[in-house]
């Protein structure tokens, strides 16, 4: 993720550690529908990305989450757009 500014790299990566927490759990990760699991997923980077923006201590901070938040609010894919809605 180099050049990706810090709050884009976190958000990604709360995405991704979500996928290693379920396949952990003793729930199956493969009979669950791919809506279900990377909705969850998305959900895990957008209450990431709020409390990010909550505590942000810089106004750089505060409007690149904002403006994180709003393309996931946006997106329209059928996966992950709505999945997480």
């Amino acid at each position: 993720m180099y050049g990706f500014p810090a709050i884009r790299s976190a958000g990604i990566l709360s995405h991704e550690f979500m996928h290693a927490w379920m396949a952990l759990q003793p729930f199956t990760v493969d009979s669950m529908p791919n809506i279900v699991n990377e909705g969850l997923c998305e959900l895990a980077a957008v209450i990431y990305l709020r409390h990010a923006r909550e505590n942000a201590t810089k106004d750089w901070d505060f409007a690149l989450s904002e403006k994180i938040l709003l393309e996931y609010e946006q997106n329209t894919d059928p996966v992950y757009g709505v999945g997480q809605k």
